[in-house]
């Protein structure tokens, strides 16, 4: 997982979740993986997950979504505005 890391050629997604899951064997809590890797908890859970179940190939493929499914909600414009108060 290492190589993957320092290689030039590995796309950034993939380096940025290998460096969520590295430092697991360190026993590190989530909330500090978190904070080093500059991402949610929640995230580093569902990769660290990933990396469970499926190893380093589970880290290099994208989740499918079922056809016609928006990665961004119900797609309704309302409520995706932001008003300030």
């Amino acid at each position: 997982m290492e190589r993957l890391v320092r290689d030039r050629n590995t796309p950034q997604k993939v380096v940025w979740r290998a460096r969520i899951v590295l430092p697991s064997g360190e026993d590190l809590r989530t909330t500090e993986v978190a904070a080093r890797v500059g991402t949610s908890t929640s995230t580093v859970r569902r990769w660290r997950r990933r990396y469970a179940q499926a190893g380093v190939e589970g880290l290099l493929k994208d989740a499918s979504r079922p056809p016609g499914a928006s990665p961004h909600g119900s797609g309704d414009p309302a409520r995706c505005r932001h008003d300030p108060a």
